[in-house]
């Protein structure tokens, strides 16, 4: 085909049109390259806004009896998106007011604050930002961990009060420093007491008695349950800013792509073990049926993990109920082997990403109070590990359940901390019986990455439900 001057002229003013756009885009895709940010699947459902006073009294006692009373006073306000501003007004030994302002937004993870109406002209007006940064996990540290001492501690709940027309539900915890642990000569013995509002999900009072410190008490009252002016969560006019949060120590130029900094799956310690659990319940007439259960569990660096329960049948063949979770895919498999009454197929759950739902405008109803208690228990080694306990006891009062009694459960629980792991667990509820699981011959060794595999000649079943 013959090319006349007509087409070359147009074909050469085309590709002069073209190249400058073309250079550009490629310059455009080599400084800025696209981001392939993921957008979280998990919506923070609305928080309850509310306005509010708060009040800070801190009471210390000298040796001599002489008492020191300081006193704070302030406001809180909180949005839907979950941002709060508290105001404080601290009246220094000298008489002069500190008004003081902090705000924090979650899901941008900022906080700011700045003194207002600095008492003091000359002062520079600054307004502190700090951006809080993603939390990054660290791979578990190698070193041999060291045996704690162990402080008695005992948590109680409280019976419920109705504080500023609130329905309030009160937990206290008391430590105990032995004498010699902190250079004390005797115990210090400390509480904690906290109120809390279900509704509002915020404290509403807290007590705070240590004998080193002295006694604090902070309350919120006056509680208006309204949406305050968007402008609070704002920074002041009129002020300097100033950036503290950590620079980077890489001088490199800020990458164009600017998602959220990925989470790094932290490192689990892997292992197997057998675990056995041991159900005897007492009859009204006195009879024991007493009933174990033996399996084999696994658990990979992932947090992965196989368990295998065996349970004899009536012709005396043995079966074994396998199931696997994978925490990071959000799936669970699980399957039977070795009962031929039972179709081979491997059953795929896939659960979905947590998503908060908006808070019901339902009334809520008052729940029933059950006294319950919590105490730590001295550590343990069990099957070479060290361990520790807690044991937590509830009271269900006589005409709760049906019962014309009164019933005490306990539930014992003891971890083994290096490996995140419960050894033991022991469940004495007289309505079921006295359960006991525990975990012997833990191996810490990498299990095989095909345990964690479906078997073959299986059918499979998925299923999100």
């Amino acid at each position: 085909m013959r090319i006349g001057p007509c087409t070359l002229l147009l074909a050469l003013s085309i590709t002069s049109t073209l190249l400058p756009q073309t250079a550009s885009a490629q310059t455009a895709q080599t400084a800025t390259p696209p981001c392939n940010c993921t957008t979280p699947s998990v919506v923070q459902h609305p928080r309850i806004p509310y306005i509010a006073k708060s009040h800070r009294t801190h009471i210390q006692t000298r040796p001599d009896g002489t008492t020191i009373t300081t006193l704070t006073e302030g406001y809180e306000w909180l949005d839907a998106d979950g941002r709060t501003r508290d105001e404080t007004f601290f009246t220094q030994p000298s008489g002069m007011v500190v008004h003081s302002a902090n705000i924090y937004d979650p899901v941008a993870r900022i906080q700011m604050s700045w003194i207002i109406d600095n008492p003091y002209p000359s002062a520079t007006k600054i307004v502190t930002v700090r951006h809080r940064s993603q939390p990054v996990s660290q791979p578990a540290s190698a070193a041999p961990q060291t045996a704690q001492r162990y402080y008695p501690a005992r948590s109680e709940s409280l019976p419920p009060q109705i504080i500023d027309g609130l329905y309030a539900t009160g937990n206290r915890t008391t430590r105990i420093i032995p004498a010699g642990y902190e250079g004390n000569d005797h115990d210090i013995t400390m509480t904690a007491e906290t109120w809390t509002a279900s509704q509002l999900g915020i404290q509403l009072r807290s007590i705070s008695d240590d004998p080193r410190t002295g006694k604090d008490t902070f309350e919120i009252t006056d509680i208006q349950q309204s949406a305050p002016d968007p402008s609070l969560f704002k920074a002041p006019e009129g002020y300097q800013v100033n950036d503290t949060t950590p620079t980077p120590a890489s001088d490199a130029a800020p990458a164009a792509c600017t998602c959220p900094t990925p989470v790094v799956q932290q490192h689990i310690p892997p292992y197997s073990a057998k675990q056995t659990t041991t159900r005897v319940q007492t009859l009204a007439n006195g009879t024991n049926i007493t009933t174990v259960t033996t399996a084999q569990i696994w658990r990979d660096a992932d947090g992965r993990t196989r368990q295998e329960t065996i349970n004899t049948l009536n012709d005396g063949i043995q079966s074994r109920l396998v199931s696997i979770y994978d925490p990071v895919a959000r799936v669970q498999m699980s399957w039977t082997v070795g009962n031929p009454s039972v179709a081979k197929i491997v059953t795929v759950h896939h659960f979905l990403q947590s998503v908060s739902r908006p808070a019901s405008t339902t009334p809520q109803v008052t729940p029933r109070y059950l006294p319950t208690t919590s105490q730590t228990l001295p550590p343990q080694t069990i099957d070479g590990l060290y361990a520790v306990g807690t044991r937590n006891t509830s009271t269900i009062p006589a005409g709760y359940d049906g019962n014309d009694r009164e019933m005490t459960t306990t539930t014992e629980s003891w971890f083994a901390q290096p490996l995140d792991i419960q050894l033991r667990s022991i469940i004495d509820d007289p309505r079921n019986g006295k359960t006991t699981t525990e975990v012997t011959d833990i191996q810490q060794t990498a299990p095989d990455p095909s345990l964690f595999q479906p078997p073959e000649g299986y059918q499979v079943k998925e299923t999100n439900q």
